[in-house]
């Protein structure tokens, strides 16, 4: 089979749109990084218990703004030691400690410690590029407890 002056650019054209196909399927898609934040908050719309089943929430958040901690977050899980005046997890906190860090594909991992009344707090963030977020929430005194949600800029 012999090309002539028409099939040859045609033949060309469509080797050039196959090969120009073939790489965009295979190129990995472009990650962003999240922002070295100081002050945000993560909406949160789901909880994952320890001894029960996970659900949907709403009307539920976190925020970290400067050197504090407003938490308004559902609580199941069992409470290995009595906490006088424990009103649930609805505060505003100051930060005992905070460690930031990067972990894998951009994401921002960030740990807190606070205290109220007798009870001790850990906090771990995981803040995801495309706006997803993942909480784990450790009491001194109880069940560790873990939520998802959407986080934003403040």
């Amino acid at each position: 089979m012999t090309m002539n002056r028409t099939t040859y650019p045609v033949a060309c054209l469509l080797l050039a749109v196959g090969l120009l196909m073939q790489a965009c399927r295979t190129a990995e898609p472009v990650q962003g990084e999240v922002p070295e934040l100081n002050n945000f908050r993560v909406d949160v719309d789901f909880m994952h218990p320890r001894r029960w089943s996970s659900r949907s929430v709403w009307d539920y958040w976190v925020t970290i703004a400067n050197d504090s901690v407003e938490c308004h977050l559902p609580y199941m899980g069992v409470k290995y030691q009595a906490d006088f005046y424990d009103e649930g997890l609805d505060f505003r906190l100051p930060l005992t400690s905070f460690r930031r860090g990067r972990g894998r594909k951009g994401q921002a991992e960030m740990e807190l410690t606070f205290q109220r009344n007798m009870t001790g707090y850990r906090l771990t963030i995981t803040l995801y590029p495309g706006g997803k977020a993942n909480l784990y929430l450790l009491p001194t005194n109880g069940d560790g407890i873990g939520y998802d949600g959407e986080w934003k800029a403040l």
